[in-house]
């Protein structure tokens, strides 16, 4: 039964990647971050491998251990309601956070993973033009949009250490 519950896991993920890169597709802002070689659905599967499993709403009850296909079926029904804006927010913010730790650690990111950090931003700041009702989401864009001045001034601080290498 684990077995089915890791596929059913992974199926959850994979949709839920799908819908992340459909609700992207609306935005002409996010659309222009992925002129470059890496694809809206890599980074897409990166936010959902980042992100818990999404828990279905409807599906919080177990279901029967006995059948297989309602086990494996259970992640669906989230996945075909589509995502909200709050949703995308959630789960950039929660890759922020890691990503944000990696950075300061190792310095480097992958092109997917600053792309990651850059919707962050962009959501960050629009949740901030448009207030709403979720307290805690409102206070992570604050967080969001305050570590991201604080990273870019790292980022400029180091940028201009490496120029002064050369000029020695």
């Amino acid at each position: 039964m684990s077995f089915i519950r890791a596929v059913s896991s992974q199926w959850s993920k994979a949709e839920w990647s799908h819908q992340l890169v459909l609700f992207w597709q609306q935005d002409a802002y996010v659309r222009s971050l992925f002129a470059g070689a890496t694809t809206m659905i890599t980074v897409a599967n990166v936010v959902a491998a980042m992100k818990p499993t999404p828990e279905p709403k409807s599906a919080q009850a177990k279901p029967p251990e006995n059948n297989p296909l309602q086990v494996a079926s259970s992640g669906s029904n989230q996945s075909q309601q589509g995502l909200t804006h709050i949703d995308a927010a959630n789960a950039l913010f929660d890759c922020f956070l890691l990503l944000f730790v990696k950075e300061l650690q190792y310095q480097q990111l992958s092109q997917a993973e600053a792309i990651i950090v850059q919707l962050a931003e962009y959501y960050a700041i629009n949740c901030q033009k448009t207030p709403i009702e979720d307290i805690k989401l409102m206070n992570q864009s604050v967080q969001i949009i305050n570590a991201m001045a604080q990273l870019k001034q790292r980022r400029h601080v180091q940028r201009k250490a490496q120029r002064n290498m050369g000029a020695h």
